[in-house]
C-alpha cells in the first residue's frame, strides 16, 4: 500500500524555479505551485506590477484545484510578493504602487507633520571592485564589479541622511549611465522600471555612531554628533541579495519607526 503523490502538470512554457536545488515535489502541492509562480517572477516572465492570471487559469495551466492556487497566492501575499487590489486583481509587488513605495523607509519626523519629499544630492557614483565582505554579502564572485552610489537626502533643504548603496553589476548592468541620465530620489523605482527588479524584503541592523569629519561635513553638523546608522541587505524575489545600503541619519528632528506585527506599510 502506498500514497500517491499529486503531480503538478508543467506549464506550456518552461520556467526557472525559485529554488532549483530542492525539488518542489518534496513540499505540499500548494507549495509546489508557489515555487513555480515565484519562478516566473525571478525569470522576468512576470515583472513588477504584472497582473497575475486568474486563479482559474493558473489552476487549469498546472492541473490543480483553484483552492490549491488560492493557498499558494495567499502565502505569497503574506510574504509581500504579491498584492491584491480590490476589484482589479492580484499583482506582482511593485514599489511604484503608493501602498508600497515607502515600505522600507522608516525615518519619520518627530512632529505630526508628514515626511516631505526628499531631496537628492549625489556625492559619488562609480563602478568599482567589491570588498571581500561585500562580495560575500551579495553572494557574488570577487571579480564581479559593483556600482557605488553615495548621496545625501535632504528634507526641507536640510541634509538629514547619508546613503551609501552597493549594487552588483550582474543584476544592474549600466546602472551608472542609467542613473546619471535620470537621478530619481527613489532608487527602488529605478530598479523596477529600468531593470525589472524589485526588493521584496530587507534585513537591517541599527546602531548609534558618532559623526566622522566627512559625515559631519555632509550633514552640516559638528564632528562627534550622535547619529543613527542603519545597515541593510535588500533581497529580490527568490531571496537573492541584490543591494547593500548604509544610512547615516541625523535624528535631531527625526526618528526610526517600525510597526512590529503589522504590515509595516
Amino acid at each position: 500500500r502506498y500514497t500517491r503523490t499529486p503531480c503538478v502538470r508543467p506549464p506550456a512554457n518552461p520556467m526557472s524555479m525559485a529554488n532549483p536545488q530542492r525539488s518542489p515535489r518534496s513540499r505540499p502541492l500548494y507549495s509546489q505551485i508557489r515555487e513555480l509562480l515565484i519562478g516566473r517572477m525571478v525569470s522576468g516572465d512576470w515583472r513588477p506590477g504584472h497582473m497575475l492570471p486568474s486563479e482559474f487559469k493558473i489552476a487549469e495551466e498546472y492541473g490543480v484545484s483553484q483552492g490549491t492556487v488560492r493557498k499558494a497566492i495567499e502565502d505569497m501575499e503574506a510574504e509581500k510578493l504579491v498584492v491584491r487590489r480590490q476589484g482589479k486583481g492580484t499583482f506582482v509587488i511593485a514599489r511604484s504602487l503608493p501602498a508600497t513605495r515607502f515600505h522600507f523607509f522608516r525615518i519619520a519626523p518627530d512632529t505630526a507633520d508628514k515626511l516631505p519629499p526628499p531631496g537628492n544630492r549625489v556625492l559619488l557614483l562609480k563602478r568599482d571592485a567589491p570588498s571581500a565582505e561585500e562580495a560575500t554579502a551579495l553572494d557574488i564572485k570577487k571579480d564581479v564589479q559593483v556600482y557605488r552610489l553615495h548621496r545625501v537626502r535632504t528634507f526641507h533643504n536640510v541634509p538629514t541622511i547619508i546613503e551609501q548603496i552597493v549594487l552588483p553589476e550582474s543584476v544592474f548592468p549600466n546602472f551608472e549611465e542609467i542613473y546619471r541620465s535620470d537621478p530619481q530620489p527613489h532608487v527602488y523605482l529605478v530598479f523596477e522600471r529600468k531593470f525589472g527588479v524589485v526588493v521584496a524584503k530587507a534585513e537591517e541592523e541599527l546602531r548609534a555612531v558618532a559623526a566622522s569629519p566627512d559625515e559631519a561635513a555632509a550633514l552640516e553638523v559638528a564632528a562627534g554628533t550622535p547619529l543613527l546608522r542603519i545597515d541593510r541587505v535588500g533581497y529580490g524575489i527568490g531571496d537573492r541579495p541584490i543591494e547593500l545600503r548604509t544610512l547615516i541619519c541625523h535624528t535631531a528632528k527625526y526618528h526610526y519607526r517600525n510597526s512590529l506585527g503589522s504590515e509595516g506599510q
